[in-house]
């Protein structure tokens, strides 16, 4: 590829972020919206991120393990599949006490959210269900927080003031906007 192909590769993308602020100006839209100051695509890792990572890498292992045929798997092996559990919970745990701060952090809570609204769903223990419910509530309110801080949003314009209020969030201290 030549370095001229590469400009051209690179403008479509510019274009279209221009086109689209464009729009929302000519919209009248703006009034909620700020510019974002840098791109969520292009923050470095989060230390949820660098979690999530570990997660995978921890749930990787455990189905690499689990696929192993009954006879092969002695004592050692059942032993370590308990302590991949218990690391992936854990993980899980930390994950949702984090603050998103890349899009890498924001999917590994949206995947710990996802996993949580399951354990609610299939009628698991009242206290495995509560637990759920809070891990899952503080990763949404961290998600919120970072899509309102790398857009600019005002989180109270659309909706959060009665569908996820700002004092719900135990962990607000945590996020960019309050430092």
């Amino acid at each position: 590829m030549t370095s001229t192909s590469k400009v051209k590769a690179s403008q479509p993308a510019t274009d279209l972020r221009h086109r689209a602020r464009t729009s929302r100006a000519a919209a009248g839209r703006t009034r909620h919206v700020e510019q974002p100051t840098e791109s969520a695509a292009l923050a470095p890792a989060c230390g949820v991120s660098r979690i999530g990572k570990r997660l995978a890498e921890a749930h990787e292992e455990y189905w690499a393990l689990d696929a192993l045929p009954a006879e092969d798997k002695g004592v050692d092996i059942r032993l370590r599949m308990k302590v991949l559990e218990e690391r992936q919970a854990a993980l899980e745990q930390a994950i949702s006490y984090g603050r998103a701060g890349s899009a890498g952090g924001v999917l590994a809570q949206l995947c710990v959210a996802y996993d949580a609204l399951g354990s609610i769903k299939d009628g698991f223990t009242e206290d495995v269900q509560e637990n759920a419910k809070a891990r899952a509530e503080r990763c949404l309110l961290s998600i919120a927080a970072a899509l309102c801080a790398w857009t600019g949003v005002e989180r109270m314009a659309f909706g959060a003031t009665e569908l996820m209020p700002l004092r719900l969030d135990a962990l607000s201290v945590l996020s960019p906007e309050a430092a």
